[in-house]
């Protein structure tokens, strides 16, 4: 049986194709709303690999998905993160919409979230658990999403160190929402 090579995404300009969408008005970040988005990797193969930073908050997400030797867990989360050159597999995944961050590593290069960015442990391959957040928080993240959106439409010599500044607000929040749900978990467990 011949092993399929993953498809792999190179930059912000080939996620946009991906999704059938028109070129990014940003090189290195995008917010891309996926409700009625079809994307084209499935034709070609069922791994994925991107060569940036993506945050992924998806309705109704269903099928499978791989990530590294697990599957996430999506039985109560919808919010997903990956770092570049990790593998995604994907098995008849589908949504009905949700919002994607994605940015390149040299988007955040001259910032201390270059250096601080691996703290962020749901960025690894052992964190499976998709994030499940309530509406509010979910409001939060969206917004914030938004927020970068808007900003790099504006594209003034402020934008970027306020991009960086809601990415990093982004990833400090859904550390707080990990960590209420990992307390959750356990407390279910102990009971």
């Amino acid at each position: 049986m011949k092993k399929s090579l993953p498809y792999t995404v190179n930059n912000i300009v080939e996620l946009h194709e991906l999704f059938f969408l028109p070129p990014p008005k940003h090189p290195l970040i995008t917010v891309i709303d996926l409700s009625g988005k079809l994307c084209l990797a499935h034709a070609s193969s069922h791994k994925l690999v991107f060569n940036f930073y993506s945050v992924w908050i998806k309705k109704n997400p269903s099928g499978k998905l791989g990530y590294g030797q697990q599957f996430f867990d999506f039985d109560n989360g919808s919010l997903t993160f990956q770092s570049p050159k990790q593998v995604v597999s994907i098995y008849d995944h589908q949504f009905t919409g949700g919002w994607a961050l994605a940015f390149h590593s040299d988007f955040i290069q001259n910032y201390p979230l270059a250096k601080n960015i691996n703290k962020f442990d749901f960025f690894s391959y052992s964190v499976n658990q998709a994030l499940h957040i309530s509406d509010d928080e979910e409001n939060k993240i969206v917004s914030l999403m938004k927020s970068i959106s808007e900003e790099y439409e504006i594209g003034d010599p402020f934008s970027q160190d306020i991009i960086v500044t809601h990415i990093e607000t982004l990833l400090n929040y859904a550390n707080r929402f990990y960590n209420r749900q990992a307390l959750e978990l356990k407390k279910k467990g102990n009971d």
